[in-house]
């Protein structure tokens, strides 16, 4: 995409200086204002083709590197998701970074997403503790999965000592929610 740019604009940018009716009028060609950036002041009949060239290209870096965050919430959970069921490690990282930058608004969808990445390390190091702090504050705010994850980590002592009937209060939560998986834990170390 860069080359074809350059390719493009030192076409353009050569062109302009072969015609002395264009160089001659410097709002006839601004490469600036072609790519949006029409608060430009660059003149091509004043500039060299490679400066030109460099402050285009330069703009074009400067917009693709300076994308704003969502700030709301639902919008961060959303952009997450999108990186979290792209490829590779480094959108993991994103994720991550929006799912706390959403969890910490109290968006318990976030707050499940944060806890599940954090206790398996994805998007950076393992962290059970803190994912258990994070499943609770989704838990506590009735996210069923949250109140599963919750449960699983008290039976198996991920973040948390052992605890069966923690376990199993976690797990009639989500089960009550709707959580089928959940109900199949109930019935199992329910009768013990």
């Amino acid at each position: 995409m860069k080359k074809a740019l350059t390719t493009v604009l030192s076409i353009l940018a050569f062109s302009t200086y072969a015609n002395p009716l264009v160089a001659s009028e410097p709002e006839a060609y601004n490469p600036l204002a072609a790519l949006g950036n029409a608060s430009s002041t660059i003149d091509a009949s004043e500039s060299s083709a490679s400066e030109v060239l460099a402050s285009v290209l330069g703009a074009a870096d400067t917009a693709k590197n300076s994308t704003a965050l969502p700030t709301s919430a639902e919008e961060q959970v959303k952009l997450a998701m999108e990186y979290w069921h792209a490829e590779g490690d480094e959108n993991l990282r994103k994720a991550r970074e929006l799912f706390a930058l959403a969890a910490k608004q109290g968006n318990s969808t976030a707050q499940a997403n944060l806890g599940s990445l954090l206790e398996h390390g994805e998007g950076g190091p393992a962290d059970p503790v803190e994912a258990i702090y994070w499943y609770k504050q989704a838990a506590l705010q009735g996210d069923k999965n949250a109140q599963y994850a919750l449960g699983h980590a008290y039976r198996k002592g991920i973040g948390v000592q052992v605890n069966l009937e923690q376990a199993l209060v976690w797990y009639r939560k989500s089960c009550d929610s709707g959580f089928a998986l959940a109900c199949s834990m109930v019935s199992i170390y329910g009768a013990q």
